[in-house]
């Protein structure tokens, strides 16, 4: 959109990023935190037609030094649970320091190898999607068709083949 400036004019959010040096390429997560704003904003319009409130926030675990808690694959704990994160395609980190390389993360695609390893057969991968998203939808944290969409694309993809 080019709504940053700079000497030599406008940049994307892209270009500014690229232009940080990260620590880590390719950028960007692949977890689509879309998803949760999705069913964030239904849930503002629900809250304003019928007073019923959203779904609470869910804070990412700290520890006493306030760091994030991690698990023994270094994803952290607590937070929205949604399948891009809970049966995820990608290792996923942050990247660096520069504030937008902070922001715009990193992700590695896992090798098939890695897949088959982590998921067994496609079919694991699925249920592992499917029950991640049924969990977040119950919960209000996603949209059913988004849910819908997300068990779809699992589905129809190539994960642990």
């Amino acid at each position: 959109d080019k709504s940053f400036a700079s000497p030599s004019g406008p940049m994307s959010f892209t270009q500014v990023v690229e232009s940080q040096k990260c620590d880590l390429t390719p950028l960007f997560s692949t977890v689509d935190s879309g998803l949760v704003l999705n069913a964030a904003i239904d849930a503002v319009n629900k809250w304003i037609s019928t007073g019923n409130p959203a779904a609470p926030t869910r804070i990412i675990e700290r520890n006493s030094s306030g760091a994030a808690v991690r698990d023994a694959t270094g994803s952290v704990q607590g937070g929205v649970r949604i399948a891009q994160f809970t049966a995820p395609t990608a290792s996923l980190a942050i990247n660096g320091k520069p504030i937008f390389c902070l922001l715009s993360g990193h992700h590695r695609d896992f090798t098939v190898e890695e897949l088959k390893a982590r998921y067994g057969t496609h079919d694991g991968y699925v249920a592992q999607v499917r029950a991640a998203m049924q969990k977040a939808t119950e919960e209000g944290y996603i949209l059913p068709y988004d849910e819908e969409a997300t068990v779809k694309a699992a589905e129809d993809s190539d994960v642990a083949r």
